[in-house]
């Protein structure tokens, strides 16, 4: 095997790789969407980070260094994650549907 096709195979177990951790990074992230999507945002990911390194790696650098530095959120809770009283996207029809009277029809 020649250098070249070394050099190759390295290059594609590390983008592999990345791929596979976006994928597990975004599983944990947003268990609630499909299986498609969370693939196609690790790819999406993944692009964004190797068009980094290779055209803007002083960006990748700051973006590394300022990652850890933020704050989570106060609740500690992920902004996708249902809120206290269950989604954030029941408007109306959740609070009917948490009516007792609503529900039994009267």
């Amino acid at each position: 095997m020649s250098l070249l096709t070394r050099y190759r195979l390295f290059w594609a177990a590390m983008m592999a790789a990345l791929l596979g951790l976006a994928f597990w990074k975004n599983s944990q992230s947003y268990p609630r969407k499909s299986r498609l999507w969370r693939f196609g945002k690790a790819v999406i990911d993944t692009g964004l980070v190797v068009l980094m390194v290779a055209y803007a790696p002083a960006l990748l650098l700051m973006y590394v260094v300022m990652w850890p530095s933020v704050p989570e959120s106060p609740s500690g809770r992920h902004p996708d994650s249902p809120g206290r009283f269950g989604s954030r996207h029941r408007g109306w029809e959740g609070k009917r549907a948490r009516n007792w009277a609503w529900n039994r029809g009267v």
